[in-house]
């Protein structure tokens, strides 16, 4: 294992914990100026541009947000998701992560900000595992699904939904 990727993996664990840890009403009052990372209304942290310009991806990367597309995709087809689909979409996700992590050769900056994306699909992950139909799993994926291209060149994404 590269050291360099082997920081990343516990850089992104440390991102898990403090992700799933921060209070809310805490997130909520942090802002750009205190942290150095803008923050969404929910007091998610967003990525950023590279200097205005997407981030380009690498073919490892890619194939883990299309696996991750694809399970989030059947799984939107569903009205409500029992327990079993709640869980193979979980392991779907974690399985997508897992691949990209072990397959990351990105440049630190583009590494970073995917990691943003990485950490909420994994607490999505985790509120699914939990409920099924919670308002923190499956929206939250497909929010992320959402802004992955706003901040990353991928040819060729499928739009999930018309409301995306």
């Amino acid at each position: 294992m590269h050291i360099r990727c082997f920081v990343r993996k516990m850089s992104f664990a440390a991102l898990i914990a403090c992700l799933a840890n921060m209070p809310q009403a805490q997130a909520q009052k942090s802002d750009h100026a205190a942290t150095g990372h803008p923050h969404t209304e929910q007091g998610t942290m967003q990525p950023e541009l590279d200097h205005g310009q997407r981030w380009s991806t690498d073919a490892p990367l890619r194939e883990g947000m299309a696996r991750i597309r694809a399970a989030v995709a059947i799984a939107e087809d569903e009205n409500a998701l029992d327990s079993m689909q709640a869980q193979t979409l979980a392991d779907a996700v974690d399985d997508s992560i897992a691949f990209m992590i072990r397959q990351c050769r990105l440049e630190p900056k583009v590494d970073a900000n995917l990691h943003i994306l990485l950490a909420r699909l994994t607490l999505a992950a985790a509120a699914t595992r939990t409920d099924p139909n919670s308002p923190d799993g499956l929206p939250q994926m497909l929010e992320v699904l959402e802004l992955y291209p706003r901040f990353f060149k991928h040819p060729n994404w499928p739009v999930l939904t018309d409301g995306l």
